[in-house]
């Protein structure tokens, strides 16, 4: 299996278990349904794209900084200002992010870095 692919995979795992914890949300359904459109015409895409979104804030998603996470905008790339679904994503998240279990939030971390392992590896 190609990194893009298994990049793809586990980021509509990701989506799968979002639309399970919260399924009065349906922002997280779009969402799966775009990776899986991309995946499917342009597979690299979002591994590339998240790459370059992330890597700059690689030692907090290390670290799990979770006050990072939630207190950040994420607007100082120009790129993420004009992409209205990745900010909607990260929102959503950061929304139900204080009301969750401590098991949602491992797993949540455990995503994020599972797709930065394989991100690196284009």
């Amino acid at each position: 299996m190609s990194v893009a692919k298994a990049f793809n995979n586990v980021l509509i795992d990701f989506m799968n278990d979002c639309i399970l914890v919260f399924p009065e949300e349906p922002d997280f359904k779009k969402f799966k349904r775009g990776a899986q459109l991309l995946k499917q015409y342009n597979p690299k895409k979002l591994p590339t794209v998240f790459k370059g979104y992330v890597e700059m804030y690689r030692p907090q998603i290390d670290s799990r900084n979770e006050s990072f996470f939630l207190e950040n905008a994420y607007n100082n790339l120009e790129e993420v200002k004009n992409d209205n679904e990745l900010i909607c994503l990260i929102e959503k998240i950061k929304k139900y992010w204080v009301g969750m279990s401590d098991e949602n939030k491992d797993n949540i971390w455990k995503y994020l870095e599972v797709l930065v392992k394989l991100s690196d590896k284009l």
